[in-house]
């Protein structure tokens, strides 16, 4: 993530995903499409107006994201970003590639009220983001383990 993240364009920042998995759980997705499937996205201009972003398609891992331990990775090169899954090149793109440091994020999305909720979903049990007191009880606590994590420069 950039420094400037609301601002951040492209040369100047990015948010990058190296590992996201916004379908887990929700009703309007089918177990065969949702489960066990992981992207990644790179994000530039803020998040108004202005946002654009480029995403790869679902990637199914060799192992089960729920129970087992995967790695995710990304090459970021001053033209282009490449990002791995177990070791494995999954996709690349030269869409919106930082020249400027970032630092690293780790989070969990968790469900609540959001702006852009599904008005079908009324209790916004599924959406990406919001306050987490607007969960049910049921909801929560949820885990997000990570073994490690490993920098080079």
């Amino acid at each position: 993530m950039a420094e400037n993240r609301s601002t951040a364009r492209g040369k100047n920042g990015a948010e990058i995903d190296i590992m996201e998995s916004p379908n887990y759980n929700d009703p309007f997705m089918t177990a065969k499409a949702y489960r066990n499937t992981s992207m990644h996205t790179v994000h530039t201009d803020g998040y108004g107006r202005q946002h654009k972003a480029k995403r790869s398609r679902f990637f199914r891992p060799d192992r089960n994201m729920y129970n087992e331990f995967n790695t995710y990775g990304v090459l970021w090169t001053e033209t282009e970003y490449i990002f791995y899954i177990n070791g494995k090149e999954t996709w690349k793109t030269r869409f919106g590639v930082s020249q400027v440091p970032e630092y690293l994020w780790l989070s969990v999305e968790i469900a609540g009220e959001a702006d852009s909720a599904n008005p079908e979903n009324t209790d916004n049990k599924f959406t990406w983001t919001g306050d987490i007191r607007n969960n049910p009880n049921y909801a929560m606590p949820a885990d997000f383990i990570i073994d490690y994590v490993r920098v080079y420069q």
